[in-house]
Parts: structure tokens; sequence; C-alpha cells
């Protein structure tokens, strides 16, 4: 049996691609890597999660593997951006002192 995908799937899953390979090439050119590694993590895993639940589990428990994953996933990019803006306060704060 074929599923079938609506417009609006290719879409989230195309912007969640995009947004990690974003994320993922920030973090690598970096050079606070080893501070990114937590929410590159938790960006793959969410992304995974959230594709299993989009292609290979049916039904009612597919929905708990898609919010499980868009949960991992949004968490990771809010620590990610915390990091960047946690970086650059205290950047700012070492150049006044």
């Amino acid at each position: 049996m074929i599923r079938e995908y609506n417009g609006e799937d290719f879409i989230l899953l195309g912007t969640m691609t995009t947004i990690l390979l974003f994320f993922l090439f920030f973090s690598i050119q970096s050079r606070l890597r080893r501070q990114f590694i937590v929410s590159s993590f938790l960006l793959v895993t969410g992304y995974i999660f959230f594709l299993v639940g989009m292609t290979i589990v049916r039904g009612w428990d597919a929905i708990g593997w898609l919010a499980l994953g868009l949960i991992l996933y949004v968490l990771g990019m809010i620590l990610h951006v915390g990091i960047v803006i946690y970086q650059k306060v205290n950047s700012r704060r070492e150049g006044q002192s």
C-alpha cells in the first residue's frame, strides 16, 4: 500500500531539512563546535523521529513519533539559538570590562 502525501508534508519536510542543514553548517563552521554538540544531536534526532513517523509508522502511533520528533527538533533549535545569544552577550560583556 502506497501512502499518499499532501503538499503540506513535503513543504514541512523541505523546510525542516533546510533548517537542519543551515544549523549543521553553522555548527561546523563555528569556532564553538563543542558547545553545539547537544543542540545538533537534538536537531538530528528530532528530524529522524519526524521522518520515521511520516514514512514508516502508520495510524495513530505516527502522531506520537511526529510530535516527539517535532518537540526534539524545536528544542534543539531553541538551544542552538540560545547558545549563540549567550556567546554574543558574553563577548560584549567581556569587551566592555
